[in-house]
């Protein structure tokens, strides 16, 4: 995977993707990746080559609706030593928003991206950040991300059904483009970069193993947490918790109120036949 000046040479573009049904999803492409349609991205991606990391940075990766801002809300948790909820402004450490946030002057930065690796800021080859990417079942994280555009879709403009919208990720044509071909770049990703402290975790182990999973998370991040903590953070991040507190929360195998029966064969087929030799590979998704 050549990281190396794929941004500069990446032609950045807004286009409209449409579905069977001719309903048109805005995205904006940056080579063959789509990312959200983030107002300013276009005019300022090209800078984000010149954001520099820092030895201490810890770096959320995931494709769009897989936990991520779970799993950022966990390792705040752990770096404070509390279960406190942060108090912040949930996009402030977003990198696609670097140009209008205080990303690039923060310190003791969690950094969240949807960026594919190889649009990323190369300056992580000079540091020691670490690296968590989380992956979701790609059926719940297909349902939760259709929701997301049509629940907004006054702002983003799509109104198709969720066969149209199954159809345009199949294709590869929405927002992060392809899971399949996305998870596997980061699983190669790390693979071939053996330096990058990185570790790989799914949203569903925090759902149903959080002990274990948030204490795995903590030795990671090299961060002395004893077990009451472990178990308050775990109960803060609970869906009746997090459901009391008003926060967001996805729900697991939503998807099987979703999917037919001919879009469930069609995704395995292409699942079993892509997946087979990777470390992702799940029979919980079939």
């Amino acid at each position: 995977m050549d990281l190396s000046g794929a941004q500069q040479k990446a032609e950045v573009k807004t286009v409209k993707f449409t579905d069977p049904d001719g309903q048109k999803l805005p995205l904006l492409t940056i080579g063959y990746a789509k990312v959200f349609p983030i107002k300013g991205l276009q005019e300022n991606f090209h800078k984000l080559q010149d954001l520099k990391f820092k030895n201490d940075d810890i770096i959320v990766t995931a494709y769009p609706r897989s936990g991520m801002h779970f799993i950022w809300e966990i390792v705040h948790m752990l770096k404070q030593g509390s279960s406190e909820y942060i108090n912040t402004d949930k996009e402030i450490e977003y990198l696609e928003m670097f140009y209008c946030n205080d990303v690039a002057s923060k310190s003791d930065r969690v950094i969240k991206t949807h960026l594919p690796p190889e649009l990323m800021p190369t300056d992580y080859m000079n540091r020691k950040c670490k690296f968590i990417h989380i992956y979701r079942n790609p059926k719940d994280t297909m349902v939760s991300l259709y929701n997301k555009w049509t629940n907004a879709k006054e702002l983003l403009g799509y109104t198709g059904t969720f066969s149209g919208f199954f159809e345009l990720a199949m294709e590869g044509h929405i927002e992060a483009g392809n899971w399949i071909t996305f998870e596997l770049k980061y699983e190669e990703f790390f693979k071939i970069n053996p330096n990058v402290r990185g570790l790989m975790m799914s949203y569903e182990d925090f759902k149903l193993k959080p002990i274990s999973s948030i204490k795995k998370l903590s030795e990671f991040l090299e961060l002395d947490r004893d077990d009451d903590i472990i178990a308050s953070i775990a109960n803060a991040m609970s869906c009746s918790t997090m459901k009391a507190a008003k926060l967001p929360e996805d729900n697991m195998r939503d998807w099987k109120d979703w999917f037919t029966v001919a879009q469930n064969e069609r995704f395995n087929e292409e699942y079993k036949r892509r997946m087979k030799d990777s470390a992702l590979y799940s029979k919980d998704v079939l």
